[in-house]
């Protein structure tokens, strides 16, 4: 049986009567899957439903090939689910391929830095790339332990990494319980793969304010635009969200994937490449300043302003 997670995809898309790919190997179209995975698709459409029907959750994982798919269940109109299968990385990529400058991977690497790292993004846009990296690579360089909660798992961090070492959990839709065991843990990194709701969110902030070194992702159109939904997640539970989300913020990250011809020995190719802006909040005054007043529209004049002085500096 020929098996489609050996080849290269993105997304899978596995309906009660169809399986269409998206992003298989070359190809940057969705398109039927081939007939000769006709098998292996419908053993995993057995498999996610099995999964489904046991847990009774939306989203959950699966382990093939030593790589965990994350993967998105759906009722359709129909009566009958869809499971929606997302590719992994085979592998965290090395942070010496991340493409951020030098002065900003530098300070994200400071080991003295304390606060919520917040990556944001469109979906599929490198968030969970990047957070990953930048865990295995603070474990590489500093040792110790690092908490990482992801609902589901998606990521190949479990383990020992270097001299530090990586615990993967899979709260199981108990995230805020599993953030407090690991504010508990006395884990020196702490990575939620996605602040979605004020009962994720809530949590992050706290820790980041306690002096934890946080990293999370979620989704946004800028870095303003993830503060003020940061702000407005927090808002009910804080007396002065604003006031607590400068005061635990350490930077926002906003990137994006960019298709770009490049020249290659087999001839023009297109590949993604990551672009990205940054805001620095930890021992920025200025920066606190406007998100304490919830001046988000200047915001990005301080990131740009950010900008120019580490260009300067490399």
């Amino acid at each position: 049986m020929k098996s489609i997670t050996d080849e290269r995809f993105r997304d899978l898309y596995i309906g009660p009567d169809y399986a269409d790919v998206k992003n298989l190997n070359e190809s940057r179209e969705l398109m039927p899957v081939p007939s000769e995975f006709s098998e292996d698709v419908d053993a995993l459409r057995q498999l996610c439903d099995e999964i489904r029907v046991q847990s009774n959750r939306p989203r959950f994982s699966i382990r093939r090939n030593e790589s965990l798919y994350r993967v998105t269940c759906f009722d359709t109109t129909g009566g009958r689910p869809t499971f929606v299968i997302r590719q992994p990385r085979s592998e965290v990529m090395p942070w010496e391929k991340v493409e951020l400058g030098v002065k900003d991977k530098e300070f994200l690497m400071q080991k003295d830095l304390r606060g919520a790292v917040i990556i944001c993004g469109e979906m599929g846009s490198g968030k969970t790339t990047l957070a990953s990296s930048l865990v295995v690579a603070r474990l590489v360089t500093y040792g110790d332990i690092a908490v990482a909660i992801e609902d589901p798992p998606e990521t190949a961090l479990d383990g020992r990494h270097g001299n530090g070492r990586c615990i993967h959990v899979d709260p199981r839709g108990n995230v805020s319980g599993e953030l407090e065991n690991a504010v508990r843990s006395g884990a020196s990194i702490i990575y939620l793969g996605e602040a979605r709701d004020q009962d994720s969110t809530i949590p992050v902030i706290s820790a980041a304010n306690n002096g934890h070194f946080i990293l999370s992702t979620t989704h946004a159109s800028s870095e303003a635009d993830a503060v003020m939904r940061l702000v407005n997640m927090c808002d009910g539970r804080y007396e002065n969200a604003a006031h607590a989300l400068a005061s635990g913020l350490a930077a926002v990250i906003h990137v994006r994937l960019v298709a770009k011809k490049v020249n290659t020995p087999v001839g023009e190719k297109i590949i993604d490449k990551l672009e990205y802006s940054m805001l620095k909040v930890w021992k920025d005054t200025t920066v606190k300043g406007h998100i304490r007043a919830q001046n988000y529209h200047l915001l990005g004049q301080a990131g740009e302003q950010q900008k120019t002085v580490s260009r300067a500096g490399e």
